[in-house]
């Protein structure tokens, strides 16, 4: 921790104890995939709140409706922004990623833990949790790593999904397949040819759910995936789910313990 010295005061006299946040749980911030929205995500945060949890869940600008679509960029300031108060409140983070997700979230992980070396008492993202994530490595974006045939570009700078219910929720109930592909928004095309700033991933505690059935990031890429976090990172534990792209609706009470049990460990 950075901020001793900031402030000119003596680290060696400061009682180590006084630097643990003062909640004993840690927030849960939860980074929804493209063209989705928080409400997709309803189902399963309210697992987790049932399990005393606290939860965030902002909109990504990247799929928000607006007049100029926002980029990637706009995606890491925002969840930035929504963890902020609560690193600056002692409160530590575990950052919870689906697919596109992942991209910026690893981003705001990064400069929220910058961050947290400035501010006296502060908390920081204490673990990463990838649902079915992307993981980028340099010069890559979303687009040239997946080259993903169901992205369908408009003229607006815009994209949409071909065929959401057989690509994103080909394994939820007929009802709530279609009540999640009615709510799916237009996505901005710049934020999926991006590259990220920095690719690198913190070196905290990470779990990476692999999906098996998973239509629109198969498998095999997922593991791709994996093999990077492993190698970048000292502790990256994966876990794998029979289910298709999306869990948080299929499975939320089962994908709430996991990340659960993972985040208090």
């Amino acid at each position: 921790m950075a901020w001793p010295y900031v402030f000119d005061i003596d680290a060696a006299t400061l009682d180590p104890s006084a630097f643990r946040p003062r909640s004993e749980r840690p927030t849960l911030m939860l980074v929804h995939e493209a063209f989705h929205t928080p409400a997709h995500l309803n189902k399963l945060t309210e697992e987790l709140r049932a399990m005393s949890l606290k939860v965030l869940c902002p909109q990504l600008p990247s799929s928000m409706d607006a007049q100029e679509p926002q980029g990637l960029e706009s995606d890491a300031a925002a969840l930035f922004d929504c963890a902020r108060s609560e690193i600056e409140t002692s409160t530590n983070v575990v950052v919870v990623m689906f697919g596109y997700g992942a991209i910026p979230g690893v981003v705001a992980a990064q400069r929220l833990n910058q961050h947290s070396l400035d501010v006296p008492y502060a908390g920081e993202v204490t673990k990463l949790v990838y649902v079915s994530g992307m993981v980028l490595q340099q010069a890559e974006s979303f687009m040239t790593t997946l080259r993903p045939p169901w992205v369908m570009p408009a003229d607006d700078d815009t994209c949409s999904v071909s065929m959401p219910g057989q690509i994103f929720y080909q394994d939820c109930s007929l009802e709530s397949a279609r009540e999640a592909a009615e709510c799916l928004r237009p996505q901005s095309m710049s934020s999926l040819q991006s590259v990220a700033s920095d690719t690198g991933q913190p070196d905290v505690p990470s779990l990476y759910i692999l999906c098996e059935l998973d239509r629109a990031i198969p498998a095999g890429i997922q593991r791709g995936f994996v093999r990077v976090l492993q190698e970048q990172k000292e502790q990256a534990d994966v876990m794998s789910l029979q289910t298709g792209h999306s869990p948080f609706l299929s499975r939320p009470r089962e994908t709430a313990r996991i990340i659960t049990n993972f985040s208090l460990a």
